[in-house]
């Protein structure tokens, strides 16, 4: 579960940025919280603002944060260089980024500074309530590991000498989980938090995709809940599946013939995936030895009978929605933290507020959160979200994002959060010209 996130000089964030999913005393739905430690770390999570404002930024330095611990491998490589303009242009000033988040009963705090050159300072904390352990910290000055959670000298000596090998742009969470560490002991405080990164933490941009079509051949289960969820969400889909195409009825823009022939003479002749134009998406395999095409199609049930279309030709919101419908199964695994920009896009008001409170619902009894940005106000409601899961972000006369919380404003159990929101009692509206 996400703690707490802060940000500092990356694009409209310029100053020190807290995102906190630690609850407020006094607010209602106490089963929108998970308790832990002494305190209390909320499920969900919903952010306004007017367009620009910067709510797109903080799930993008999420993100990049994300990408550069599983991603960047480095080794000559310039960091991303997003910093808040134009004071960059100035100095020197490193981008901040910081988590505290859980992972099962144990929480950490990870954190790492860096300009697009180097790795300023890289640090990891292994919290217990409010007791904070350093498992390992670097700086311009030096490196320091704790040698007391590895209990053989020789597993200290492998792990210091992982970050001797650290080139500049390199983090040392990553170079160490790059390699085989499992056997050692007291590994568990360094894959851990990685492992939050890689599989926990999931972001989902309005041009995400989903990529995990194979479980349609394998997982019968994810197959019927993707079925029952179109279904349930009015798409007038009746399920889904793939059927054989000839190359012929495959535009040359989608399959190249290079891209068939490169398939063919591979040595590993798996099935591969291959995403086209406009949600189109095709399966290669080689059954018998003869290559075969398949396209994934919808079908809808009609009076007089069944037709089946290409998923071209839905509309946004229904494609918009085969993004979603995986994140019900993987929620409750539990202990993910989905994090979606703009999930009302391409969704009806109703659709969008039906598919927050069913996410929601599949999330009980886990540790998975559910954070969103979105314009429409419809979200805004008690019924849905605690008021301390409520922010606001607005960018101030030097073009600086803000982030606060409803739970900092003293608001009347009755009072209409649409109604006065809009009325710009809490910010975060457009100014516009007469």
């Amino acid at each position: 579960m996400l703690i707490r996130f802060y940000v500092e000089n990356f694009l409209s964030f310029a100053d020190k940025t807290e995102f906190s999913m630690i609850s407020a005393k006094g607010a209602h739905a106490d089963d929108h919280v998970y308790k832990m430690h002494g305190y209390g770390v909320l499920r969900g999570g919903v952010l306004y603002g007017a367009n620009a404002s910067g709510k797109s930024n903080l799930v993008k330095a999420i993100h990049e944060a994300q990408h550069i611990v599983t991603r960047h491998r480095g080794g000559g490589k310039r960091l991303p260089d997003r910093r808040f303009r134009p004071a960059h242009q100035a100095d020197n000033t490193p981008t901040h980024f910081e988590f505290e988040f859980s992972r099962g009963d144990q929480s950490y705090a990870y954190g790492f500074t860096f300009t697009p050159s180097a790795i300023q300072k890289e640090w990891l904390y292994r919290l217990n309530g409010k007791e904070e352990t350093l498992v390992f910290e670097r700086s311009q000055e030096g490196f320091f590991l704790n040698d007391r959670l590895f209990p053989k000298k020789d597993a200290v000596k492998r792990l210091t000498y992982m970050h001797d090998d650290l080139l500049a742009d390199q983090l040392y969470l990553s170079e160490v989980n790059a390699r085989n560490i499992q056997n050692i002991e007291g590994s568990l405080v360094l894959l851990d938090p990685y492992m939050w990164f890689a599989h926990d933490l999931v972001v989902i941009f309005p041009s995400s995709r989903f990529h995990a079509w194979e479980s349609i051949e394998q997982d019968k289960q994810f197959v019927a809940l993707m079925d029952r969820k179109l279904r349930e969400f009015d798409t007038g889909i009746n399920h889904v599946r793939f059927e054989v195409r000839g190359e012929s009825d495959i535009p040359l823009t989608e399959f190249p013939e290079e891209l068939l022939d490169d398939l063919d003479s591979s040595s590993d002749r798996k099935a591969v995936f291959i995403f086209g134009q406009n949600y189109n998406t095709y399966v290669v395999d080689w059954p018998g030895g003869t290559r075969r095409i398949r396209e994934l199609c919808t079908v809808h049930e009609t009076p007089v009978g069944s037709e089946t279309f290409r998923m071209a030709e839905e509309s946004d919101g229904t494609k918009r929605l085969t993004d979603f419908i995986p994140i019900f199964s993987r929620g409750r695994e539990g202990g993910k933290t989905f994090i979606i920009d703009e999930v009302d896009r391409s969704l009806h008001t109703d659709l969008a507020r039906s598919l927050v409170k069913s996410l929601f619902e599949a999330f009980s009894g886990t540790q998975s959160q559910l954070i969103v940005t979105t314009h429409d106000t419809r979200l805004m409601d008690r019924a849905l979200f605690r008021r301390d899961e409520i922010w606001i972000v607005q960018k101030d006369e030097h073009g600086k994002s803000q982030l606060y919380s409803l739970s900092d404003y003293n608001v009347r159990n009755d009072l209409d959060l649409q109604k006065a929101y809009l009325n710009g009692r809490f910010g975060g509206v457009p100014i516009l010209a007469e």
